[in-house]
């Protein structure tokens, strides 16, 4: 058996509960895992809800693994047995989405963030204004959606698309 407990927290307060946690017990942390050790990059986690947000909080993970030595092994199989632990950020996606358009002009417009390396239902990463909710093209008129703009973005690995929408 794999396991990858938490041993630190920044900040700790507020987020003691995460403490001794076994990232690789979950499916979805454990295949960014993998990706990020055996890539030597940082690797994200497709979304998923924050332990210490009690399902309130959905995000992502994104992982850089971290070797006995200072250089990463050459190989794979150096490095599986050279991985000593992952450093984490974690990101809160809408605050990202929010952040990102604060000195834009958004009024009338609606942007969604997606990941299309996940599965189906589980792809919008998050939305602005906050709530402006999943589907797409289905809740916009036609002629909106003919304006819509999408950027393409790669982050750790996982293909992600920006769509803007009138």
């Amino acid at each position: 058996d794999e396991h990858v407990a938490v041993l630190y927290i920044e900040p700790k307060e507020g987020n003691e509960e995460v403490l001794g946690f076994d990232v690789h017990s979950d499916e979805a942390r454990r295949a960014a895992l993998a990706d990020a050790r055996d890539g030597d990059e940082p690797a994200a986690t497709r979304r998923l809800t924050f332990v210490q947000d009690e399902g309130r909080i959905r995000g992502v993970l994104l992982f850089m693994p971290v070797y006995e030595t200072d250089v990463a092994p050459a190989t794979i199989a150096e490095r599986r047995e050279a991985v000593l632990g992952y450093a984490v950020a974690v990101l809160h996606v809408d605050e990202l989405i929010a952040t990102a358009l604060s000195s834009l002009p958004t009024e009338g417009t609606i942007s969604r963030l997606w990941d299309t390396s996940a599965p189906e239902g589980a792809r919008l990463l998050g939305a602005y204004p906050p709530g402006a909710g999943p589907p797409g093209r289905a809740t916009t008129s036609r002629r909106a959606a003919s304006l819509e703009v999408v950027s393409l973005v790669s982050m750790g690995g996982r293909a992600w698309e920006l769509h803007v929408v009138p």
